[in-house]
């Protein structure tokens, strides 16, 4: 059927039906605009004009593909999708290129130094010179200094990627968790995050940086790298007795020589963390190409070679090294198979490495909460949690949520949810989307919205060792059971310690788990845990606060 010839209100019932189950309209009003704008009807858009426009009418059908592989339903003008969903499926006809997702990731791989940097920083950012950021830490630090009466009052700087008070993510709620345990202890903080942001380490020979600095959680402007420099000396010198401390939570978008600077001048026992791999590779995720977990081989490996990170790996490391021998650093991880990994691949110096985990489960409640009463055969309440991105498992989900098209609505396994930021949500009719946001002031923001929701299960599927997962354990702390696969690090190992779900070998099984209907009935079959809470960690502050008490007399 030619574009036009059945518009609006006169297209045919049983086309207009057939369509309606597969042109997602939430999804299609979210990519383009002008639909919603105009209040068409996304169906009848689609078939009188979208498709001519090579629109796509939902997250698993590539319109320009189909037209393109499939000449033939170009020049005979007919719908793609109506012609795929009527006859191309069993024909054999394909919706989409082969293993779109990886081609689209492949395609999209790029060295860490050759993707684009972006100014981070406010437009209209003070410029502090060494003399005002001494005197911003020094007032800082006097009301504690009295109120404490010479306690453990000191000064903490600490550097990551970006400014962590404005930005969600896991190594932001640990720098908010460290700052409010500064606080709580009398201790100032002192944040520094480069005003480019990049994900990779900023060239030593290039001018001095800009860097961010936020004083107690507050932002106060920016200052050269040598004026933070000089301004942490100046602290030193009128504050000689009060401890100082030097953490490193993200050395990405800084020069090396920078953090070895303010490390000197901080005085002892840095700190490093591991919250991500960019002390193995500057492919922080350890995902060959964007793809598959590579397990950090060596540099000089075939694997490294055939790898877009590979042929910087080698500088990027040496870099790292140089750091590590002129830092002699307290390496904290954030669970017990990251640090295994790194002192198996890692070959740096250090000072001490342990767990420092971000955040605890406290034991569930002696009686469980009873499944609600509902039809046994009613669809798993089944959600995605975080950000929608291929490194926390985002193509797996669509993959369900393609199989559940083809699937009888009265026949489906699990009902679908995604919880992200009001941003980060990506409406599709399969999918109820809830916005969440956790911080600093709603840190159980998440917890809260999954069981409001009663979600029974959590699909956290990343194909990298996560080094420790907030949304894992918030899923947990709900009540949920968490389904992950083998290659996600410490997803794996806590849903195995605390028995909280299942670990799949491949993300396949895990969906034919779902669609299976077997995880409907053995996940209610199972008591289910009443709320847990979720305890907050300390940062870095009990590994430095045991520092201090060591080197006392």
């Amino acid at each position: 059927m030619a574009p036009g010839d059945r518009g609006g209100g006169d297209m045919e019932g049983d086309v207009f039906a057939d369509l309606s189950r597969h042109v997602d309209r939430a999804f299609y009003g979210h990519l383009y605009k002008d639909i919603v704008q105009a209040t068409l009807d996304p169906v009848e858009h689609w078939h009188s004009h979208g498709w001519a426009e090579r629109r796509h009418p939902n997250v698993w059908f590539d319109t320009g593909f189909y037209l393109d592989a499939y000449p033939d339903i170009e020049r005979a003008r007919i719908d793609p999708l109506l012609h795929y969903i009527r006859h191309g499926r069993a024909e054999g006809r394909l919706p989409r290129p082969p293993r779109a997702t990886r081609r689209a990731i492949l395609a999209a791989a790029r060295p860490a130094a050759a993707r684009p940097a972006g100014y981070d920083a406010p437009p209209d950012a003070p410029i502090l010179d060494a003399t005002e950021l001494a005197a911003r830490l020094l007032h800082a630090m006097a009301p504690a200094a009295l109120a404490k009466g010479g306690g453990r009052v000191g000064l903490v700087v600490a550097a990551s990627h970006d400014r962590y008070i404005d930005i969600t993510g896991g190594i932001q709620l640990v720098l908010a968790d460290e700052m409010a345990a500064c606080a709580a202890a009398g201790t100032t903080h002192l944040h520094l995050a480069p005003a480019v942001a990049r994900m990779h380490l900023a060239d030593d020979i290039e001018p001095a940086c800009l860097l961010q600095a936020t004083i107690d959680g507050v932002f106060q402007g920016l200052a050269p790298a040598d004026a933070a420099v000089a301004a942490i000396a100046e602290v030193a010198r009128a504050l000689p007795q009060r401890p100082r401390r030097f953490v490193v939570h993200s050395p990405l978008g800084h020069r090396t020589a920078t953090l070895a600077a303010l490390a000197a001048a901080c005085g002892p026992d840095p700190v490093f963390w591991l919250h991500d791999h960019t002390s193995l590779c500057e492919g922080y995720n350890l995902l060959r190409n964007d793809l598959d977990a590579c397990g950090a081989p060596p540099a000089e490996s075939m694997a490294c070679r055939i790898c877009v990170h590979g042929e910087g790996r080698q500088a990027h490391r040496a870099r790292l090294r140089a750091l590590f021998e002129a830092v002699p650093f307290h390496v904290l991880a954030p669970s017990r198979v990251t640090l295994d990994l790194w002192l198996a691949r890692a070959d740096l110096p250090f000072a001490s490495a342990r767990v420092e985990e971000p955040a605890t489960l406290a034991p569930p409640a002696a009686d469980v909460r009873p499944v609600p009463a509902t039809n046994p055969a009613a669809p798993l309440r089944t959600a995605f949690l975080g950000f929608p991105l291929p490194n926390k498992g985002w193509p797996l989900f669509l993959d369900l949520v393609t199989a559940l098209a083809f699937a009888p609505p009265d026949d489906h396994a699990c009902a679908l949810y995604q919880f992200a930021t009001e941003a980060a949500l990506q409406p599709m009719d399969l999918v109820a989307t809830v916005p969440v946001r956790v911080g600093r002031g709603a840190r159980h923001a998440a917890v809260e919205a999954l069981a409001r929701h009663d979600i029974e299960a959590v699909i956290l599927p990343s194909p990298w060792p996560e080094t420790f997962s907030f949304v894992a354990h918030e899923a947990v702390a709900a009540g949920a059971a968490v389904l992950t696969i083998e290659a996600a690090g410490n997803i794996a190992a806590m849903v195995r310690r605390h028995d909280a779900g299942r670990v799949f070998e491949t993300g396949e099984a895990l969906i034919e788990y779902l669609l299976s209907g077997r995880a409907r009935d053995e996940i209610r079959a199972r008591p289910r845990p009443g709320p847990r809470t979720m305890i907050p960690g300390q940062g870095s502050l009990p590994l430095l606060e045991s520092l201090l008490d060591a080197s006392r007399p």
